[in-house]
């Protein structure tokens, strides 16, 4: 009877036993299947909140040939950003799928793995684009710094502006002088009214910018346009003129410019500076109305600049002088029409349309006047508030756009080099804009007092700036570290050494 009781013990525990390992079975069964109903919708985090949701798992984004490499399951913020989808008639415009549509969701049908083949992995070492640099999550305003983003060699910069002289003169070749069939922003056509007006609030593009002026710093242009194009999907460009003398990359500016003008049809538009209209040809030599010339200098001891040259002063004289947006955004290079306080009525309301405007003398102003704090110290080339609030007030007449305020370059404003007059101009508040990367101040003999001082600092953070309609542009600094600049400027010659 014991020997039966012991028998039934064992049994009973063996029972027990199996119980207990079927239950664990049972549920480690059910984790393994719950860790595949994860791993099949994983959480997004969305570029609002940063919350995560039960989303469907985003694609794997393909590499060059199309395929998704093997392994990828899901693709991290830093790899491919979040962006806003653009809307569908610009993606008509441009032709170009949406970049970022693979981060934002869009397909939520899981599509079927490739294994790519040796040659289809993307290798390790790849080089990014060194024509747009992939796009930054981080809002236009936060502070960039080259040295975090792609810094391109000075051989790249170089050779790419190379690569664009080539254009150029392909589209020269072609067309010479029929500057009707460059596509500018805003419609503008080349040859047609200097005074550029745009009247539906429906044309101002959703991605604005401005960049000031450059003086052959080619560092500047590459820097600009990197962040410009690494913070928008179709970004339009406006120039505020000056594109060459001072430093001595001026041919590689302009070439970079007009060839954006080509490749990047209706989406740039560049206004006149001083330095562009001064540069003439008489007696077989180049001459300019302004100093430094260092540009002239360049055509007269480059004979195979020369017709390029003479190219280049027609284009300039096509290109507009002034700009005038739907919400009170003023543009030009440098300032307005000035006159004296006792005959200004007087004379603003002789002016009774547009077409007057481009008479010769009133378009110089928009090219070579100042706009100064001190209305009660100024030249004859220098506008003061009062001249300012009056011109706005004529031109609001005229446009039937009310013209509220100015954006500007022309000055080279100490510190950071831009700069605010709404202190003085509360009621027609000016921002002053330059995308120099370091200061250049000429000789030492034909420096002024103010800037033999200056050469003390050479160095200074350049500006780009943003659209915002109602308001002056935003601005934004781009922080390139000295060890950059000294690639391209020679620090000798910036300190005055």
């Amino acid at each position: 009877m014991g020997r039966i009781s012991d028998l039934l013990n064992e049994i009973s525990h063996s029972v027990q036993h199996f119980e207990d390992d079927l239950e664990m079975l049972m549920n480690d069964d059910k984790s393994l299947l719950g860790e595949k109903k994860k791993e099949e919708a994983p959480a997004v985090k969305t570029a609002d909140s940063g919350q995560e949701s039960s989303s469907p798992s985003v694609p794997p984004p393909a590499n060059d040939q199309g395929t998704v490499p093997a392994g990828e399951t899901a693709v991290s913020k830093e790899e491919i950003p979040v962006r806003p989808e653009p809307a569908e008639s610009e993606m008509k415009k441009t032709g170009e799928a949406d970049p970022s549509s693979a981060a934002q969701g869009c397909e939520t049908k899981e599509p079927e793995a490739v294994e790519p083949s040796p040659e289809e992995k993307p290798s390790a070492e790849a080089e990014p684009d060194p024509v747009r640099p992939a796009m930054e999550t981080e809002p236009a305003s936060a502070p960039w710094n080259i040295s975090n983003s792609e810094i391109w060699p000075k051989s790249v910069i170089l050779a790419r502006a190379k690569q664009a002289e080539k254009n150029v003169r392909e589209w020269i070749s072609i067309y010479d002088r029929k500057f009707e069939q460059l596509e500018f922003a805003f419609n503008f056509i080349a040859g047609n009214n200097r005074v550029h007006v745009v009247n539906e609030s429906g044309e101002i593009p959703e991605e604005l910018w401005f960049i000031g002026d450059l003086h052959g710093d080619i560092l500047a242009l590459d820097s600009a346009l990197s962040y410009i194009d690494s913070h928008s999907i179709s970004p339009t460009i406006v120039f505020l003129g000056d594109l060459f003398d001072r430093f001595e990359y001026g041919i590689e500016v302009i070439m970079r410019v007009i060839s954006l003008i080509r490749e990047r049809p209706g989406k740039i538009l560049l206004i006149a500076g001083n330095h562009d209209d001064g540069l003439y040809f008489k007696e077989d030599r180049f001459l300019s109305k302004v100093k430094p010339a260092e540009f002239v200098d360049f055509l007269n001891t480059h004979d195979e600049y020369k017709e390029f040259g003479k190219w280049l002063i027609d284009f300039c004289e096509q290109l507009p002088r002034a700009l005038f947006l739907p919400d009170g955004l003023f543009v030009a290079h440098g300032g307005c029409l000035s006159f004296s306080m006792d005959s200004f009525s007087h004379t603003i309301d002789s002016v009774n349309t547009l077409e007057e405007l481009e008479k010769p003398e009133h378009l110089r102003t928009f090219i070579w006047n100042r706009i100064i704090p001190d209305q009660n110290d100024k030249s004859e080339s220098e506008v003061g508030k009062n001249d300012l609030i009056h011109f706005m007030q004529a031109m609001s007449r005229l446009t039937g756009i009310p013209v509220k305020r100015m954006l500007r370059g022309h000055d080279h404003c100490r510190e950071s080099r831009h700069q605010f007059f709404d202190y003085y101009y509360p009621e027609a508040p000016v921002l002053t804009l330059t995308t120099m990367s370091a200061w250049y101040l000429g000789t030492e003999d034909s420096a002024p007092e103010l800037m033999r001082v200056m050469r003390k600092a050479p160095f200074t953070t350049p500006a780009i700036a943003r659209f915002r309609y109602n308001e002056l542009p935003e601005v934004i600094t781009l922080d390139i570290p000295r060890s950059v600049i000294e690639q391209f400027h020679r620090l000798e010659e910036l300190s005055g050494k």
